[in-house]
């Protein structure tokens, strides 16, 4: 008989191979039990039928169950990241250009680009400017002017520094206020890349995606006017918890920080109280908040959740069965449930 765990490691796999997203290369390899050949899930080849597939989570597991290496994708090479790309972006946050950042590293400026646009989904220079404008929103909120910011932080004419406002916190220098301070940490993990972020009370941001530029990006949309800082032991603890959860580790609560409206707040409240390895369809959660009515505001409510795993949005499925949708990727979903099921034998 098919275990919980590999029904759900089997709806994962087939999500993620419907996508055939390379973002999930180096997570997930599937089988063909016809040939005995095993793939990395972007292989150009013609998708196996679902009865013919099996699917592992490691090269190592597909061949202990006896298939081979694939000789058109070579998912047994999958390349790990450059050791020099983490030197460079904390030269790049610094401060120092992506010229002079290529030259330290002992590389053509070329080769530096091309790493940081396969690994890590944006370009050097992209990086540089979204440092540069995090160091003028920490210079405006400490009273400076528009222009002296401006300069202080690096940018040498109006014209850039609009340009970068626009682009990485989406409104115009004139308009940064507050001083919300977030500090973040960012991690590799089974799923690609995860971030946290932390506010004074607890955690107000964890996402996943294919890239760290990917998951940056979605926090600062949804925190446009926050100030970001380096990861301190609050940030690194909360890190630390969720990455051990996604490795198989218990699962703990960790403090979170909401502002949303109040039906909203009383969803993902409600999401907490899901056990690992339990899940509710969205009629199940609207009964359980006395709205039957308001399943289709609750599947709105999960679609907006900031943090992944500690407000379990994935515990939630459609009541005509499948998997539903999920901010995060659907194939994730599948992950996390099958993880949970796994854990809870």
């Amino acid at each position: 008989m098919t275990s919980k765990s590999e029904q759900a490691w089997a709806v994962a796999g087939q999500v993620a191979l419907a996508t055939r997203d390379p973002s999930i290369d180096g997570h997930l390899w599937y089988g063909v039990m016809t040939t005995g050949v095993y793939c990395r899930i972007s292989c150009p080849s013609p998708a196996p039928k679902p009865d013919n597939t099996r699917f592992f989570s490691s090269p190592s597991a597909a061949l202990a169950a006896g298939f081979r290496a694939c000789k058109r994708c070579h998912p047994d090479q999958l390349v790990p990241m450059p050791p020099y790309l983490e030197r460079a972006m904390d030269a790049l946050a610094k401060g120092v250009s992506p010229t002079q950042t290529a030259a330290r590293l002992g590389i053509a400026p070329a080769t530096l680009s091309r790493a940081f646009k396969r690994w890590l989904g944006f370009s050097p220079k992209q990086l540089e400017l979204f440092a540069k404008t995090d160091r003028f929103k920490a210079r405006m909120l400490d009273g400076q002017g528009v222009m002296r910011a401006a300069l202080d932080a690096g940018f040498n004419d109006d014209k850039a520094l609009y340009r970068s406002a626009s682009t990485y916190v989406g409104m115009t220098p004139g308009a940064y206020g507050g001083d919300r301070l977030l500090t973040f940490g960012l991690a590799a993990v089974p799923l690609g890349w995860l971030l946290v972020a932390m506010h004074r009370h607890g955690l107000v941001f964890a996402g996943l995606g294919g890239t760290p530029g990917e998951v940056m990006l979605d926090l600062l949309r949804r925190f446009p006017n926050a100030r970001l800082a380096p990861m301190d032991e609050a940030a690194g603890d909360a890190l630390q918890t969720l990455s051990g959860q996604l490795a198989g580790g218990p699962w703990q609560s960790i403090p979170v920080e909401l502002a949303a409206t109040a039906f909203r707040l009383r969803v993902w409240h409600a999401l907490r109280d899901i056990a690992p390895g339990q899940t509710l369809n969205y009629a199940e959660l609207a009964a359980r908040l006395d709205s039957p009515t308001a399943a289709r505001a609750i599947g709105s409510a999960c679609a907006a959740n900031p943090i992944c795993l500690s407000i379990p949005c994935h515990r939630v499925l459609p009541k005509s069965g499948g998997l539903g949708g999920y901010y995060w990727r659907p194939w994730r979903k599948a992950f996390l449930l099958a993880l949970e099921s796994r854990s809870t034998q």
